[in-house]
C-alpha cells in the first residue's frame, strides 16, 4: 500500500495500514532531507483553488513600499463606486479593506463583478508532481462571514461591525453567499474527491448561538452539493471548538482538518472523538511536542493513538500550523512510531 492509498483510506474513515502523517506543502523546502522523510511516508499535501477569478469592471493595483522598516505593499481596488485599500507587511494584513459602510458597498461590487470558472490545471500538476506519495486538496474559500472577517475587515473592525449590525455587512454577505454557492457547485464538477473549506475557525470569535444562526445553515446548503458528487469535505477548524463541538457535530462534514489540543486549541483529540463520532479527525500536533525525548514522543503518540483510534480508523496526523525546528529528527520518529502501531494492529 502506497502513502496515497493508506492516506485515502484514512480520509475515508476506512482502516488503514497505519495512521498516515502528513505536512502542508507550504513547509516543504528544497532541503534533500524531504526526500528521505517522504519516502519514509510522510505525505505532502497542497493546496490548490477550484476555480480561477477574473474582475469585471474592477483595476486591482499593487505598490511595494516600506513600513517601519519592513518591506510592504498596498493593494487598491478601484471599482465604478469608489475604492478600497488593504497594507500587508512581511506576511501579515496591518490595514484591512474594510473599514467603513462605505467600504461594504465597494466590496459588494466586486464581488458581484467578480467571474468564476472552474480551474483543473493546478490540481493535475501537483497531482502528478505528488504521486503516490501525498494528495492535492482542492480549496472552495471559506464562508461568507469567515471570508470578511478573515480576509477583509479583520477581528476588531469586523467584531465591532458584527456588534452594531451593519446593514452593509450583511448586504455584502448575501452576495458572498450567492458567489460562494456558484464556487461550490463548479468545484463539484471537478475530478478530485478531498475538499478543503478553509475556514480558520475559532469559536471564541463567535459563540454557539451566533455560529448556528451563521454557519450552519451555510453548510447546510453546501454539502448537499459535494455529497451528491461523492466528495468529502474537511473545514479547516485550528482554533478553539469546544463551545460549538456539539453543533458541528450535526454538520455532515467528513472530518475536521487541523484539529489542535490545548494549549492552542481546547478540545483533546479524545474528547473530539467523543464528541464528533463518525467524522475523521485530520489533528495537528502541538508543535511542542515535537521537543520530548524520543522515547516519551513515542509514546505520547501509542496513548494517543490507543485513546482516538484504537481500531487505526478516523485518525489522520499532520503538521499544519507550526514546522518544529527539529523536523529531521522529530518527523521520523513519529513515523516509525505510527508505522510500529500500524505493524502490531
Amino acid at each position: 500500500m502506497t502513502s496515497r492509498e493508506n492516506l485515502c483510506a484514512a480520509l475515508d474513515f476506512k482502516q488503514p495500514a497505519w495512521i498516515p502523517f502528513t505536512i502542508n506543502q507550504e513547509f516543504v523546502t528544497d532541503d534533500p532531507a524531504w526526500e528521505r522523510i517522504f519516502a519514509a511516508g510522510l505525505s505532502p499535501i497542497p493546496y490548490v483553488p477550484a476555480v480561477r477569478e477574473e474582475l469585471v469592471d474592477v483595476e486591482r493595483i499593487e505598490e511595494p513600499f516600506i513600513r517601519q522598516g519592513l518591506p510592504s505593499r498596498r493593494t487598491t481596488l478601484r471599482a465604478p463606486v469608489g475604492e478600497i485599500q488593504q497594507v500587508d507587511a512581511a506576511g501579515w494584513v496591518q490595514e484591512y479593506f474594510l473599514k467603513t459602510p462605505a467600504d461594504y458597498r465597494v466590496m459588494e461590487f466586486i464581488v458581484r463583478h467578480t467571474r468564476l470558472a472552474l480551474d483543473t490545471s493546478p490540481f493535475h500538476a501537483w497531482e502528478q508532481r505528488v504521486g503516490r506519495r501525498g494528495l492535492t486538496l482542492v480549496g472552495i474559500g471559506r464562508s461568507p462571514l469567515q471570508t470578511i472577517l478573515v480576509d477583509y475587515a479583520g477581528l476588531e473592525n469586523f467584531s465591532l461591525h458584527l456588534a452594531e449590525e451593519f446593514p452593509e455587512l450583511f448586504t455584502l454577505a448575501a452576495a458572498l453567499e450567492e458567489q460562494f454557492l456558484e464556487r461550490c457547485r463548479l468545484a463539484a464538477t471537478g475530478p478530485w474527491r478531498y475538499i478543503s473549506l478553509l475556514e480558520n475557525f475559532t469559536a471564541e470569535t463567535w459563540g454557539a448561538a451566533r455560529f448556528q444562526r451563521f454557519h450552519l445553515p451555510i453548510y447546510a446548503k453546501i454539502l448537499p452539493i459535494f455529497q451528491a458528487a461523492l466528495m468529502r469535505v474537511f473545514p479547516h477548524m485550528d482554533g478553539r471548538l469546544a463551545g460549538v463541538a456539539h453543533l458541528l457535530a450535526e454538520a455532515p462534514f467528513a472530518g475536521i482538518e487541523s484539529l489542535t489540543e490545548p494549549p492552542e486549541g481546547d478540545l483533546s483529540w479524545a474528547q473530539a472523538r467523543a464528541q464528533l463520532p463518525g467524522k475523521v479527525l485530520w489533528a495537528n500536533i502541538n508543535v511542542g511536542c515535537y521537543t520530548l525525548p524520543p522515547d516519551d514522543l513515542r509514546q505520547w503518540l501509542r496513548q494517543r493513538v490507543r485513546a482516538v483510534a484504537p481500531d487505526g480508523c478516523g485518525l489522520v496526523l499532520e503538521i499544519s500550523e507550526d514546522l518544529p525546528a527539529n523536523w529531521r529528527s522529530a518527523i521520523p520518529i513519529v513515523l516509525d512510531a505510527l508505522q510500529a502501531s500500524g505493524r502490531r494492529a
